[in-house]
C-alpha cells in the first residue's frame, strides 16, 4: 500500500445499520474547517449518530473508539488514532477499491474478500468511560471513486441481563449462550463484489456456543440490582432456541439454607428460561436485541455438591487453608491449584509469610500452651491434638473452627474421605469409565488430583487430554488453565500437591499431596490421604507432628 496524501478526506462511518442500509450512499466531502486539526493524508472516523466519536452502537450501548484499535485495510493493519475526541487513520491510499474489517486481530483481507473469524470465546473488558468495550466485527468496502466508508456490523448481540436476588454482591465469571441448532461462531467469508452481497455468507468452523469470560471478582452486582452484557453471536441463523448460563459467585457471607457461606468459593449456576427465541436476521442488518432475564439462584441444589456418605453431602472451600503469623490471619487461597511451597520452611510465630502445611489439630502446642498454633513446627507428636477433630469453636481443633469466614467449615474425616474417592456414585462418564470420581492430573504445570463434583456436565475441552479415571496414573490427565476453567465452573475441586514438612524441613513439594483427615489414631499418629503418581490415593497413617495440606468442606444438607 502507497502513502498518499489527500486534499480532501474520506469519513469512515460505523454505527448500527438497519437493513434499508444494504446499498452505500455517498456523502459530500468534508468541509476542510471541519479536519483542520487532523494531519494531512488523514481519514476521519466517524458515525452518524449518536457521537462523532462513536465505534458502534448496539442496544442502546455506546462503544467509542480507542487509541490501539487496528483496521484490516486491503490486507493492512492501521491503527486508530485519536486528535481529541476524534479517531482518524493515517496514510491510506484511494487509488483503487479499499476493502476493511475490524478488529484487525480476527479479520484477513485479501483482495476483494473478507474473512472475518467470529470467536467463540470472549474476555469481558471495559472501556475508558466505563461501558462494556465491545469490539464488534465490521465489514466496510468503498471504490476508488467513494467519497465515504461505512461500516456494517458482521454479527448481532444478545443482550444478556442478570438480576441478583442474593442479599449480597454477586459477581459474573461466565455468560454461556447455547443455540439447539445453529452456529453462534465461526468463520465467515462475506465480500465478493461489495455493495452486492449475499443475505447468508459462508460459514466454516462453525460451533453452536458463545463464552463470554470476566476477570474474578472484577464485574459485580449489587444486591436486588441488575446489569446488561452484549455477547456477539453470528446474526445469519434461522430461528432457533437459545439458552444462556451464568456462572459466576457470591461475594463472602451469601446467605444459604443452612447457615453461610464463602460463596467466593462456591460456583453458583444460573439457567436462563427455556424458549429464548432468536429469529432470523439479514447479514449487515442493526444487531439484535434479545434480552435473557436470569435471577441469582438462591437455593443449595445449585451448588456443586460432593457425596461422603450415603446419606450426607458437602461442598469445597475454593482452595486450601493458609495461615499468616504475623497478622493472624487465615485465608483460603484464590486459585485451587495455589500452594505456598518451600516457604513454608519459614513457618514460625512471627512469620510475615503465608504457610499451608499443618501439624495435625490446627496445629501443635508449646510446652505450657493452652491453645493449638497454626506456626507450630515441634516434631514431637504428643504435642498436637490428639482426638479426632469435631468442629468446635471452643476446642479449636478443627481448622474449619479458626477461619474467617463465619461458617461451619470443617475437615472431611478419613471414611468420608474413602467414600468421596471409592464408593460414591456420579453422573460423570470420562475415557470410558462411568461414575467418574477423580483423576491425577496436571492443571496447566500444577500437579495433583481433580475430584469430579456428583453431578455434573463436563464441557469438551480443546487443549487437554484424560488420562486415567478412578485409578493410578503419572498425572496422565494433562488440563489446560483455560480448560480448567471450564472444569472449576461446572464445580471441579483440584486438590494440588503441596508436599509436607517435618519440622522445618520439607519434602515431595509439587511432587505429591499429602491431606490430613479428621480421623485421630492410636499413639501419636492420625490419618492422612496421599496423592502420588503411579498409586491409588493412599490412606495411612502419619505422625501428627508433621505438616500437611487442608481442604475444607462445609455440610450441604
Amino acid at each position: 500500500m502507497k502513502t498518499k496524501n489527500f486534499a480532501s478526506r474520506f469519513t469512515l462511518v460505523a454505527t448500527a445499520m438497519i437493513s434499508s442500509l444494504l446499498f452505500f450512499t455517498g456523502c459530500d466531502k468534508e468541509d476542510s474547517a471541519t479536519d483542520a486539526n487532523l494531519p494531512e493524508g488523514a481519514i476521519k472516523i466517524s458515525a452518524e449518530t449518536p457521537h462523532s466519536d462513536t465505534k458502534t452502537t448496539v442496544n442502546g450501548l455506546a462503544v467509542y473508539w480507542q487509541d490501539g484499535d487496528e483496521v484490516n485495510l486491503n490486507g493492512n493493519d492501521i491503527t486508530v488514532q485519536l486528535n481529541g475526541s476524534t479517531p482518524y487513520l493515517m496514510n491510506v491510499d484511494n487509488t483503487s477499491a479499499m476493502y476493511a474489517g475490524f478488529p484487525a486481530s480476527i479479520v484477513s483481507v485479501s483482495g476483494s474478500s473478507i474473512t472475518v473469524n467470529v470467536p467463540s470465546t470472549y474476555t469481558y473488558e471495559t472501556a475508558a468511560n466505563g461501558n462494556q468495550k465491545l469490539d464488534m466485527p465490521m465489514v466496510a468496502y468503498a471504490d476508488a471513486n467513494a467519497t465515504s466508508m461505512q461500516f456494517k456490523h458482521v454479527c448481532s448481540t444478545i443482550n444478556v441481563q442478570v438480576s441478583n436476588v442474593l442479599n449480597a454482591a454477586y459477581y459474573i465469571d461466565t455468560i454461556i449462550v447455547t443455540s439447539n441448532s445453529q452456529p453462534l461462531c465461526g468463520t465467515v467469508t462475506a465480500i465478493t463484489t461489495f455493495p452486492y452481497v449475499s443475505a447468508v455468507p459462508t460459514y466454516s468452523n462453525a460451533t453452536k456456543s458463545v463464552t463470554m469470560r470476566f476477570e474474578k471478582n472484577t464485574v459485580s452486582i449489587a444486591a436486588s440490582s441488575s446489569k446488561n452484557f452484549q455477547i456477539p453471536v453470528l446474526m445469519t441463523i434461522e430461528p432457533s432456541t437459545i439458552s444462556v448460563r451464568i456462572v459466576g459467585h457470591g461475594a463472602s457471607g451469601v446467605d444459604l439454607h443452612t447457615g453461610k457461606v464463602d460463596a467466593a468459593g462456591h460456583i453458583i449456576y444460573h439457567n436462563s428460561a427455556s424458549n429464548i427465541t432468536l429469529s432470523r436476521a439479514s447479514f449487515f442488518t442493526a444487531p439484535c436485541s434479545i434480552k435473557a432475564g436470569i435471577g441469582a439462584i438462591s437455593h443449595t441444589n445449585d451448588y456443586p455438591v460432593f457425596s461422603v456418605s450415603a446419606s450426607k453431602e458437602v461442598y469445597f472451600s475454593r482452595g486450601n487453608l493458609q495461615f499468616q503469623a504475623s497478622t493472624n490471619t487465615w485465608r483460603f487461597t484464590t486459585n485451587q491449584y495455589d500452594y505456598v511451597g518451600t516457604s513454608n520452611a519459614n513457618i514460625s510465630s512471627s512469620n510475615s509469610g503465608w504457610i499451608d502445611l499443618f501439624g495435625f489439630g490446627t496445629s501443635g502446642k508449646s510446652t505450657g500452651a493452652t491453645a493449638y498454633m497454626p506456626y507450630a513446627s515441634s516434631t514431637t507428636a504428643s504435642e498436637y491434638y490428639s482426638n479426632d477433630l469435631t468442629y468446635n469453636t471452643t476446642s479449636g481443633a478443627d481448622w474449619g473452627s479458626n477461619n474467617p469466614y463465619g461458617s461451619a467449615w470443617r475437615t472431611l474425616t478419613s471414611t468420608e474421605m474413602k467414600y468421596l474417592l471409592n464408593t460414591r456414585s456420579t453422573n460423570i462418564t470420562l475415557n470410558g469409565v462411568s461414575a467418574a470420581r477423580y483423576t491425577f492430573a496436571k492443571v496447566g504445570s500444577v500437579k495433583g488430583v481433580i475430584i469430579f463434583p456428583d453431578r455434573a456436565t463436563i464441557p469438551t475441552l480443546s487443549n487437554s487430554t484424560w488420562g486415567t479415571i478412578n485409578g493410578a496414573s503419572e498425572w496422565g490427565t494433562t488440563i489446560s488453565l483455560d480448560d480448567w476453567n471450564l472444569l472449576e465452573e461446572v464445580g471441579c475441586v483440584f486438590l494440588p500437591a503441596a508436599g509436607y514438612r517435618t519440622g522445618t524441613s520439607l519434602g515431595n513439594i509439587g511432587v505429591a499431596g499429602f491431606y490430613w483427615t479428621a480421623t485421630n489414631n492410636a499413639g501419636t499418629t492420625a490419618s492422612r490421604v496421599r496423592f502420588a503418581s503411579n498409586t491409588v490415593p493412599e490412606f495411612v497413617a502419619a505422625s501428627r507432628a508433621n505438616g500437611m495440606a487442608v481442604r475444607l468442606v462445609q455440610d450441604a444438607n
